[in-house]
């Protein structure tokens, strides 16, 4: 989950780790996807101890969402109203719709303007001019 691991981790963070996954060269061209989000996509259909385990990755990657979001709210960098919780459950929802088309036929530029799209909204998140 680099680099969303650290006490300190912010708005940056999280930013840096949204916009690894609309690098063309990187993650777009491998189109792997993720198993974690693909089985969270359907987990009732899975065994309890399965989706458990399923659950504990997505849960810690909502926990360090949540935690870099509280981090910038405490720091005066998180906007106005904004609440840490559905931030954080906003970006769990984009990640695992991402991670399950990416193991789709859809095309790699549909999956970049996904993450184009998450990474607008999130630049309207910051107090500072720009959330780059």
């Amino acid at each position: 989950m680099a680099p969303l691991g650290g006490p300190e981790t912010g708005l940056t963070a999280i930013r840096a780790f949204i916009a690894q996954f609309a690098d063309p060269e990187g993650w777009l061209a491998q189109r792997r996807g993720c198993l974690v989000c693909l089985a969270a996509s359907v987990a009732r259909a899975y065994e309890a101890e399965l989706t458990q385990a399923v659950f504990g990755h997505v849960d810690g990657l909502r926990r360090a969402f949540l935690g870099a979001f509280e981090h910038a709210r405490v720091a005066g960098k998180l906007a106005a109203g904004r609440d840490p919780e559905a931030l954080a459950d906003y970006r769990i929802g984009a990640m695992i719709g991402l991670m399950t088309m990416a193991r789709s036929p859809i095309a790699a530029a549909s999956l970049q303007h996904l993450v184009l799209g998450v990474l607008d909204h999130f630049d309207h998140l910051t107090t500072e001019k720009s959330g780059k």
